[in-house]
This record gives structure tokens, sequence and C-alpha cells, in this order.
């Protein structure tokens, strides 16, 4: 970061729908195929029913100076989406949500991403995350990646 405050990670809420949906409008604005695929991303309704889903469905916001910068969401044993904000990109920010999110869940995590997504892909292989599948379907291509935590060597 440029200054001295550091980002906060914190629990999400249905208070913060609007700054959510606004990370996401704006991280996904080059990516039309990522809007067509989550267009009630970030909406109060998404974030109602995520949250209602229980204990296991979780979003987790970064706030730098008051201001929702960056989310994710986790859920049992998955990473269903990590944004940040393109101005706000390449400081660590999204590399603190996928470490939060590996520390919530060092059992292992699971995510998708599309396989056009380049910038995303290389993000979650830096972090560890390894190809277990690719989708050939017709459509939108995605592929699945995988982490788990690996104990201590003896």
């Amino acid at each position: 970061m440029n200054d001295l405050v550091s980002p906060q990670i914190r629990r999400g809420w249905l208070d913060d729908a609007a700054a959510v949906r606004g990370v996401f409008l704006a991280a996904t604005a080059d990516m039309p195929y990522l809007r067509d695929t989550e267009p009630d991303a970030g909406t109060p309704e998404w974030i109602s029913g995520f949250l209602a889903c229980g204990y296991s469905h979780e979003l987790w916001v970064t706030e730098l100076r008051g201001q929702i910068v960056a989310f994710a969401t986790l859920s049992i044993d998955q990473l269903g989406h990590l944004f940040v904000t393109p101005g706000f990109q390449r400081q660590g920010i999204g590399t603190d949500l996928i470490v939060h999110a590996q520390r919530a869940r060092p059992e292992g995590l699971r995510l998708h991403t599309f396989q056009r997504n380049a910038g995303a892909c290389r993000f979650y292989e830096r972090h560890g995350f390894t190809v277990s599948e690719l989708d050939d379907e017709p459509g939108e291509p995605d592929v699945t990646y995988s982490w788990r935590d690996q104990p201590p060597a003896q």
C-alpha cells in the first residue's frame, strides 16, 4: 500500500450489499462473461440468500479507510467469489483474502473460475491451488482448482 493504513478483513453483512455490489461491478467491468453468469452478485437479495444458508456460508470484506475494496465468499469447502476493486489490485489485498480463506478452511478449498480469466488462474496458482478439473462443455469453459493445507514434514 502507498500509505500507512492497513486494510482490515471483517465479516460482511447485509448492510454491506451496496458496497459489495460496487466492488463486483468495478472488478468485472471488462469481463462481461463474468457479469452474465452472476448478474445478482452483491445485491441485497444475493447477500441475504447467501447468509441465510447458515454458519457454513460466509461473506468477508476488506475495508481500507472505511471503504469496502474487496470481498470473498466461503462455503463449507469452496471459495465462491474473490473480487478486488481495480484501483486496489496488486497491493496484496487479494492475497490477504486468500490467506484468510485458507486459514479458515485448512482442510482444503475448491474454486471455479473461467479458463479465459488468465489473471485469476495465475493468482490462484501462485497461492498453491492446482487444477483438478477442466470443463469443456458448451458455453464458457471453466476450471476447478483445489488447495489442501500440507502438514509439516517430519
